[in-house]
Parts: structure tokens; sequence; C-alpha cells
């Protein structure tokens, strides 16, 4: 899989003033091999470690690379961190997308169902490591690209829902798009963290589904 290249504009350091950009992007084909091993072996590093134990030398090692090659495209291991944060929250973007730009002629209870089983889903796809990411999430993404990311998202409800002739029980939209999003995130990070077992029984979907059409559609309890 390709890691690196999907990132839009993001800052160099983050608030504390830790870098947190690659070093440079690669342009040749083996240099992105190169830079997506590193990322692939933080991932596993990361899973098996956590992020304290981790170290830039233990992901040298895992991917096959000197520290000093890892060093020409990360400056230290946050950034390398970052990256990997960067690729599953565009992945999970550009799932959702798929799946609400053709649905717009849906009723939208059924839309908030495809939302929530697409967000889910791409988290259930990958659960070891979104366990660990979601942990991280407001330490790795410098602040202005965490804004911006759920501004993208935001921006996918929003449209999805600003057209639509139904009954809304809400008077924000932006809001509203906001809170889905967070709602989505911060269940799916509690329940994998106290009960696993119900990410994969499909309660938790059930009951995203039932709280955001409750939230969303005027007439539904």
């Amino acid at each position: 899989m390709t890691l690196i290249g999907t990132s839009y504009y993001i800052p160099l350091i983050n608030h504390q003033g830790i870098p947190v950009k690659p070093r440079k992007y690669p342009s040749q084909s083996r240099s992105k091999v190169t830079v997506d091993s590193i990322v692939v072996a933080a991932s596993e590093i990361l899973i098996k470690l956590g992020y304290e134990k981790s170290t830039t030398q233990r992901i040298a090692e895992r991917a096959g690379v000197s520290v000093g090659t890892l060093y020409q495209y990360f400056p230290n291991k946050k950034s390398i961190f970052t990256e990997l944060q960067r690729y599953y929250a565009d992945k999970l973007y550009e799932h959702l997308e798929k799946l609400l730009e053709p649905c717009r002629e849906l009723p939208l209870i059924e839309a908030i169902s495809l939302f929530v089983e697409g967000f889910i889903g791409q988290i259930r796809e990958n659960l070891e490591i979104w366990h660990v990411l979601l942990g991280y999430r407001d330490q790795f993404l410098p602040e202005e690209e965490r804004v911006n990311r759920n501004k993208r998202l935001q921006g996918l409800l929003i449209q999805n829902m600003s057209l639509r002739e139904e009954p809304f029980r809400i008077t924000d939209i932006e809001m509203s798009s906001l809170l889905m999003i967070s709602m989505c995130e911060s269940m799916a990070h509690s329940v994998i963290t106290q009960y696993p077992d119900k990410l994969n029984n499909g309660s938790l979907e059930k009951e995203l589904k039932s709280l955001l059409s409750s939230y969303l559609l005027v007439g539904k309890f």
C-alpha cells in the first residue's frame, strides 16, 4: 500500500514546537517503498509496544533500514506516527466520500446508516492500529490539521443534508455534523477500550444509528 503522497498542507511543527512533518516526500519509487516500509514498521511497533516504548532504532530495524536512512525522511518518531495517522484519516475520509456521494437521493435515515456503518467498518477493519491512534488522536496531528480534517469530513455530511426536504429536529447543520463525527469517534474509542466484543457484534452501529436518527429527524425516537 502507498502511504505517502495523500496529505495536503501540513504545518511543519505542532503547537509544542515539535516537528511533525517528514523532512521530505519521496519522489522515486525506491524512496516511496522505503518510506512506506518505515511507516508500516512504525504501525507494528506502535501496536506491540505503544508510543512511549517505540524508538526510531526499533522502527528502523523492523523496516530493514538504517537509522540514518530513516532520518533522511523523518526528523523524529512523532513525525512517523503523525504520517501514519494521516494515512488512516485519509483512508477513512475517502471511504466515507465514496459511500455518501451517491446516497443523496436516499432517505436520510438510510444515509445515516451508511455513514455509521462506513465509519465503524473502517475502524473494525484496522482495529489494532485504530485502538492506538484513537487514544493519541489529539497528540500526533497538529491542531490546525485536526480542525481542517474535521471540516473536510463535516463538508461531506453538510452537502448530504443541506438539500434535503425531510423535517429536521436540528437547527444548525454545521454543528450537528461535527457532533455526528465526534460521537462516532468517541464511542468507537470507548467501545474498543471497554467492550471490544460489541464492536464485532453490531451493537455499536445499532445504537449509534438509533441515537443519530432520533437526534436528527422529527418523529424518530
